[in-house]
């Protein structure tokens, strides 16, 4: 290790603990093979290395997108709704 490397983690300690956290992918987690295959990054003997961040970022501007469209819809469906004193089914 490195003297760089050791103050970075001794800073890191310092924080408090909501500002330690981090949430992310795991590569070798089995529901991420499974269901994300395509973010999974392997080296030239197909060992998995890491997950792609570029993929990744491309993977959830798409959900995003997908989500923003049912979201209106269901939003314009309740407008509908509100104004024609319907009931949901």
């Amino acid at each position: 290790m490195n003297a760089t490397g050791d103050r970075l983690r001794e800073e890191r300690r310092q924080l408090p603990e909501w500002q330690r956290r981090h949430y992310g992918l795991v590569a070798d987690d089995p529901s991420v093979i499974e269901h994300l295959p395509g973010l999974v990054a392997h080296d030239e003997e197909n060992n998995i290395t890491g997950i792609s961040l570029s993929d990744q970022v491309g993977m959830l501007q798409a959900a995003l997108k997908e989500l923003a469209i049912k979201t209106e819809t269901i939003e314009a469906e309740i407008a509908t709704l509100k104004q024609t004193g319907g009931t949901i089914q």
